[in-house]
């Protein structure tokens, strides 16, 4: 009879002990969730990042309002829409997989050190809410996935977390920066006007039967519509911020008018032999880019380049 009482104590502690251990393990799991990011993304109003690859250069974000910018000093550039939202998505989901490590001397494995790691501080109104290091990742065969290292700066537990973590923040400043020069709606325009030096200016405007013209000529209708289709999604890939327009004056100028928008304008400026020419709009001023690799030649064209057919060339002449 004892024996049989000592049975069902001992299958209580059981049950016991497995109600506990699956209690303790999801309140671990929810500690391990809330572990890391505990701000809402759409709260955080400056993120830094010193990345592992740019030597862990400060990069500084700042939101103005609704939109993000880098700051440099005393300076602020706009953004690349598309990399800060991957940044905040990857922030707002950063959600631990698994435990990959209690203890400091498995920080190098997982490059989780201050000189291994790419360092990611969140604010909060001046205040820090999240202190991060992401290290290494591996990608397994087998299942197909990668998992990335997560530590928190002052703690010593290192926790995978899945996707690629280093391709959205082991970056250069510049990768993170707008290049566009124009991102509009061509369909709007009804009037671009080409200020060259000399007497080659020229004015291409669209006729009340919707087709373009030359200083009133025809246009060869596909050669005009390729270039303004590759107008409306301009941009460069050199930035020169040394460069202040500002104190500068441009030799030639594109301004683009039409209808239910603002007018735009696209300047260049003659630069050193490296750049050729440096470019700057209306729409992203902050992002002056260099007119080299054929850039400057694509947009600033003669009006030759719209002719119809050698018969109107000799009648543009």
């Amino acid at each position: 009879m004892k024996s049989k009482t000592l049975i069902i104590i001992f299958a209580i502690l059981i049950v016991i002990l497995g109600i506990n251990y699956f209690v303790e393990k999801q309140k671990g799991d929810r500690t391990l969730l809330a572990d890391l990011v505990e701000a809402d993304t759409s709260a955080i109003t400056a993120i830094e990042i010193y990345p592992k690859s740019a030597g862990k250069k400060e990069i500084r974000f700042e939101k103005v309002g609704a939109e993000w910018m880098l700051v440099s000093g005393d300076r602020k550039f706009t953004t690349d829409d598309n990399s800060m939202k991957a940044m905040l998505r990857e922030i707002q989901e950063l959600k631990p997989s698994r435990l990959a490590s209690s203890s400091e001397d498995k920080w190098e494995k997982y490059e989780v050190t201050d000189s291994l790691g790419t360092l990611v501080k969140m604010e909060v109104d001046g205040d820090v809410v999240a202190d991060l290091i992401f290290g290494k990742f591996d990608y397994n065969q087998q299942t197909q996935k990668a998992a990335s290292y997560v530590r928190l700066a002052d703690k010593d537990k290192v926790y995978a977390v899945d996707g690629y973590l280093s391709m959205t923040f082991d970056r250069d400043r510049e990768s993170f920066r707008d290049r566009s020069l124009i991102f509009a709606d061509q369909l709007q325009w009804t009037r671009v006007t080409y200020s060259y030096p000399g007497d080659s200016s020229f004015v291409l405007q669209k006729d009340t039967t919707g087709h373009w013209r030359v200083d009133g000529l025809p246009v060869d209708s596909i050669t005009c519509a390729n270039y303004l289709a590759s107008m409306a999604r301009l941009g460069g890939t050199v930035f020169v911020d040394e460069f202040d327009p500002s104190q500068n004056t441009p030799s030639h100028s594109i301004t683009f008018e039409g209808e239910n928008m603002d007018v735009i304008t696209l300047d260049a400026y003659p630069a050193e032999a490296v750049h050729g020419h440096v470019m700057v709009s209306s729409e992203n001023p902050t992002s002056v880019m260099s007119g080299n690799n054929g850039l400057f030649d694509r947009v600033f064209v003669p009006k030759a380049n719209f002719y119809l057919n050698p018969e109107a060339q000799i009648l543009l002449q």
